[in-house]
């Protein structure tokens, strides 16, 4: 045990130890303050100015500049939103709180199965922008051509019915990519005609779509945080 002379000697010439303890443990700090009991006044003071500093000086410092960086992050979506608008409202602020969320966790890898956490969160944020677009209840629109047309009701009003006639179509192409849909349509509604297996096989997806969502939020969600 080192006399107090000694510590002192050693405290006013700058010589620290590092060998006891390790260098990154000490990080410079003399060996005499790790003697001192915790209830000293020494650590006392230094406890009460640290508080008072995190408190009324680095804590508010730290949340006004994080809060005047996310105005930036979030202005264009909450400049965008509007209060009737509740789907895409919800699926463009929980993008972007994925894609942020994302970002820090991947970058800062402080979390146990980033791996997993980002591949998960990937899929979700791709899974909102196909429902936020209605991609899967659009898409078989692209294998299909159609003329549109207003005719006149001749019924003596002005009135009008608007006619579509069937160009082209390649729905055996756009079934093939969904064979599992095309099983679970037909078990439930039996054979039906093309055009109509087309529409609900298209409206199968976008269901199957939504609930991976909320099934990947309800199941995952709780562990996505610091």
């Amino acid at each position: 045990m080192m006399n107090y002379k000694t510590l002192k000697s050693n405290f006013n010439k700058n010589k620290y130890i590092r060998g006891m303890y390790g260098e990154e443990e000490l990080s410079g700090i003399p060996l005499w303050w790790y003697n001192l009991d915790y209830d000293s006044w020494q650590k006392k003071t230094v406890r009460f100015f640290k508080f008072k500093y995190r408190r009324y000086i680095s804590d508010p410092y730290y949340d006004f500049k994080y809060g005047v960086k996310n105005l930036f992050r979030w202005f264009d979506v909450v400049w965008k939103d509007r209060n009737w608008d509740t789907e895409s409202g919800f699926y463009n602020f929980t993008q972007r709180k994925l894609e942020l969320a994302r970002k820090t966790f991947v970058r800062n890898d402080f979390i146990a199965d980033v791996d997993e956490v980002n591949r998960y969160m990937t899929i979700a944020i791709e899974l909102i922008k196909k429902m936020r677009d209605e991609f899967y209840s659009m898409e078989h629109f692209e294998y299909e051509k159609r003329k549109f047309e207003f005719v006149p009701c001749n019924d003596g009003t002005k009135n009008s019915f608007m006619n579509t006639d069937l160009i082209w179509e390649k729905w055996d192409d756009y079934l093939k990519k969904y064979p599992s849909s095309v099983r679970a349509v037909i078990k439930k509604h039996g054979e039906i005609e093309k055009s109509r297996l087309v529409f609900f096989v298209a409206q199968h997806n976008e269901e199957r779509a939504n609930k991976l969502l909320f099934k990947i939020l309800e199941t995952k969600l709780r562990f996505w945080w610091d």
